[in-house]
C-alpha cells in the first residue's frame, strides 16, 4: 500500500502512530498510579504518560493534515535522542575506563 499510494500509506501509519501513543500514554499513567500508591518514583511516568496521551490526541484531532509531517518529526526526534544517548553512554564508559 505504501509503494502504490504513499499518501494513503502515510495517513494510515499516522493513525496507527496516534493509537500507539494513546495506548502507551494510558499504560504509563496506570503505572504512575501504581507507583503513587506504593510511594515510589511516579512523577516521570505520570509526565511521560500525559505527554504521550496529549500527543496522540493532537495527532488524531489534526489527522489528515498531520500525516504529512508527523512521521518525519517522530523519526527525527528518535534519531536525535538515540544519538544523544549514545554520546552519554560513550562518555560514561570512557569515565569508567579512566
Amino acid at each position: 500500500l505504501i509503494f502504490l499510494n504513499p499518501l494513503s500509506g502515510a495517513t494510515v501509519l499516522t493513525l496507527i502512530l496516534a493509537t500507539v501513543f494513546l495506548i502507551i500514554g494510558l499504560f504509563r499513567l496506570s503505572v504512575a498510579l501504581t507507583f503513587f500508591r506504593n510511594n515510589w518514583r511516579w512523577v516521570l511516568h505520570f509526565i511521560g504518560g500525559l505527554i504521550s496521551v496529549a500527543l496522540g490526541v493532537y495527532i488524531i484531532l489534526n489527522w489528515p493534515v498531520s500525516s504529512l509531517w508527523i512521521i518525519g518529526l517522530i523519526v527525527a526526534l528518535e534519531l536525535l535522542f538515540n544519538g544523544w544517548q549514545l554520546v552519554w553512554i560513550s562518555l560514561a564508559v570512557k569515565k569508567l575506563q579512566s
